[in-house]
């Protein structure tokens, strides 16, 4: 699999011709080349692909100027799209961190320290961070997020390569039933404990 697959697979959806690389000297081959990075990082960006996501401790700086009162200062991930959540490290060494308890995230910001510099501001010390990474080898990518990437560059390509709307607005639906179908795929490989209340255990203790 290569991105210029991935760029034929999306022209086929919309009945196009396909192309040979995306350095072809032709206009879908220059629009296929302007829409492909753009597409990946934002379908990325939507959802906690299991194939792009890194937990890994956040790395603190020392900074000079005013960053909203937070104690703590780190850099932002190089390569990362999107944070999910700032987790404090006792978490992850005793074992307590998953990424669906939400009760304890703790107050963080995402700010430019300069031109350059991307830095997260928080008042948790030793902090590990939950993101996506910006992946690009298509050799990796599953088929469900093969399918919602080439269905929202389609999306794309109907709009500014054919200029057709319904076209757009079928091949937009169908990427968002391709996110609907990563969600309950994961859900069918992820195992919850059942908390049951207190009430509940009592009264079958007495049966």
């Amino acid at each position: 699999m290569t991105e210029t697959d991935l760029c034929n697979m999306a022209l086929s959806h919309i009945g196009e011709g396909l192309i040979t690389s995306l350095d072809d000297d032709n206009e879908t081959a220059r629009i296929c080349n302007q829409y492909y990075h753009h597409a990946r990082r934002l379908v990325l960006s939507q959802y906690m692909w299991g194939f792009a996501r890194r937990v890994e401790p956040l790395a603190n700086i020392q900074v000079e100027t005013y960053t909203g009162g937070y104690r703590h200062t780190y850099l932002y991930p190089e390569h990362a799209l999107r944070i999910y959540r700032i987790i404090q490290d006792t978490e992850i060494r005793n074992g307590l961190y998953t990424s669906y308890s939400v009760k304890d995230i703790p107050n963080y910001e995402v700010f430019n320290l300069d031109t350059s510099t991307k830095v997260i501001g928080t008042n948790m010390t030793r902090a590990y961070v939950d993101y996506v990474v910006d992946v690009s080898d298509p050799d990796i990518f599953p088929p469900i997020f093969v399918e919602a990437l080439t269905r929202f560059l389609a999306a794309s390509l109907a709009q500014s390569l054919v200029g057709n709307m319904e076209m757009y607005r079928s091949q937009f639906q169908i990427y968002q039933g391709a996110l609907l179908e990563a969600k309950n795929i994961v859900a069918s490989e992820r195992q919850f404990d059942l908390e049951l209340p207190v009430g509940y255990i009592e009264s079958r203790r007495a049966t």
